[in-house]
């Protein structure tokens, strides 16, 4: 028989993953982990875990392997079609709570790209009496943002659209838009991390020549959907924040603040229309 402890040093990956996966296979919290040290695994418990483990070696991520990632106050269901959340982007929900400090009140609030829907999902959550919408270009992707809405008991309050960023909304007013579009300059995709390349999907990396595309597209519709006091959180990549606000500021909008992220580094701007 074989221990906890022992099956995650003979494991031969990076500790915490193998920490993960055994928490995976014990279904319970890292935090508990510790207590299991000394527990026996069961023979199915035991190949369940280097199986895990083999497939990890070859660079399957670990929120991949697991289908699950946390992120701010949830876990979210993610898979090979949704780009799993960075706690990068929790920028933009601590943007959004900075701005909008009463969460009694009832927002209309739009995530242009969600993805997995973890920032629409974590704002509503936050919000109580709020209501969004959530869009994206993938009918996988919002497949999989509608489980996480349903798992997170919000189906009444989340609707998801298939759309190429505005071209199917319905004309109406935002209280709150947010966004982490694609922002990696084409020619730099093949110079990602191996498991990014292999696993995340390039339609929500590729942000074009530049990495401005998805900016000036959003960016072309945008003054229809907003009032004067609506306010607009979008995310961006390392180093890019001066040309981001210099985009938004030449199509009319005021830099209301920045947020910068574990690393220091600038990673979400907050606007409002001039």
């Amino acid at each position: 028989m074989t221990s906890v402890n022992s099956a995650i040093l003979e494991s031969d990956i990076d500790t915490i993953d193998a920490k993960y996966l055994m928490c995976f296979v014990l279904n319970i919290e890292l935090s508990d982990l510790p207590l299991k040290f000394d527990y026996n695994l069961s023979d199915a418990e035991y190949k369940k875990f280097t199986k895990l483990v083999k497939i990890r070696k070859t660079g399957t991520p670990i929120d991949i392997i697991t289908g699950s990632k946390g992120f701010w106050a949830s876990d979210f269901v993610v898979n090979e079609n949704v780009l799993s959340p960075r706690p990068d982007s929790e920028t933009i929900i601590e943007s959004v709570l900075q701005h909008r400090t009463d969460k009694n009140k009832k927002y209309n609030i739009l995530d242009l790209g969600t993805g997995s829907g973890c920032l629409l999902i974590s704002l509503l959550l936050e919000y109580k009496n709020s209501i969004g919408i959530g869009v994206d270009i993938s009918q996988k992707a919002l497949s999989i943002a509608k489980t996480n809405a349903d798992n997170n008991g919000l189906t009444n309050r989340i609707d998801f659209i298939q759309s190429d960023w505005f071209d199917n909304i319905p004309t109406q007013k935002f209280d709150i838009i947010i966004s982490n579009p694609p922002y990696i300059p084409t020619y730099e995709l093949k110079n990602l991390q191996e498991e990014v390349k292999k696993f995340d999907p390039v339609l929500a990396l590729d942000g074009g020549n530049d990495g401005l595309d998805c900016y000036r597209n959003i960016l072309k519709q945008m003054h229809n959907y907003i009032d004067k006091d609506s306010i607009i959180v979008v995310e961006f990549g390392y180093n890019q924040h001066q040309e981001i606000n210099n985009l938004f500021l030449l199509n009319g909008y005021k830099l209301l603040s920045r947020q910068f992220d574990l690393s220091k580094i600038i990673r979400s701007h907050t606007y409002k229309k001039l």
